[in-house]
């Protein structure tokens, strides 16, 4: 056990581990503006993932209720999450454009 642990380097030398391998490198050369439409677009889907399933019970929950919108009392948080829910598919279906504008602003500063 200790042979296998502290000597390590003797194995290596007499198994000759060290010889005859070729290094392949994996070139990953992916520019920074694409990085950055692909993650604005991730970040709108979570944004879209996480309000529409609120906005999907709000609605049933105002349907159940059979009342005018003037009298619902959770219209606030109705509309609240309905914008969010149109501005995370906004963002992630125009993830490129919006990644477009960040990056010029960006570069402009």
């Amino acid at each position: 056990m200790r042979l296998f642990l502290f000597k390590t380097e003797w194995i290596i030398k007499l198994l000759k581990l060290d010889e005859n391998f070729v290094e392949e490198k994996l070139a990953l050369e992916i520019p920074a503006q694409t990085v950055l439409s692909i993650t604005v677009t991730i970040i709108g889907a979570i944004w879209f993932l996480k309000s529409f399933p609120s906005l999907a019970i709000s609605i049933f929950e105002f349907l159940k209720q059979k009342e005018l919108i003037k009298n619902y009392g959770e219209t606030g948080w109705l509309l609240y999450y309905f914008i969010s829910t149109i501005i995370g598919f906004l963002i992630m279906t125009n993830g490129k454009s919006v990644s477009k504008y960040l990056w010029k602003e960006n570069s402009t500063n």
